[in-house]
């Protein structure tokens, strides 16, 4: 099954959550068990660069299929916006991942990720 698309703003300065809960049907939850996520933010698909990484955290009991990607205010507030580099384009894209305990990598979404610049400092 391809990656949904999700685009997203990440608030510059601000904890960023996303929360997914994973199924397996439409009334069954997916077992993470063994399970590990991960995710990235870039300027463009090919650029070099990580601007952001996601941790990836599974919330409760595996068997609930419930996992946290999520993105510390601290690294939020280093993603360049248009205003720190005088150009208005504060586009990027990210994707996330599911890995599991075997390394089975599946890309559960994908987007276009707009950065919001923080005004509170």
């Amino acid at each position: 099954m391809p990656a949904g698309i999700y685009n997203i703003t990440i608030e510059q300065g601000s904890d960023y959550i996303l929360i997914l809960t994973l199924m397996q049907d439409e009334v069954t939850p997916m077992d993470l068990t063994g399970f590990s996520g991960r995710g990235q933010v870039r300027k463009t698909h090919k650029d070099n660069v990580v601007a952001a990484s996601f941790t990836a955290t599974i919330i409760g009991d595996p068997v609930d299929g419930v996992i946290r990607y999520s993105i510390p205010s601290a690294d939020t507030a280093l993603i360049e916006t248009g205003e720190t580099t005088n150009c208005k384009d504060s586009q990027y894209v990210y994707d996330i991942e599911l890995v599991s305990g075997s390394g089975i990598v599946t890309r559960l979404l994908q987007g276009r990720a707009s950065v919001s610049p923080e005004v509170t400092r």
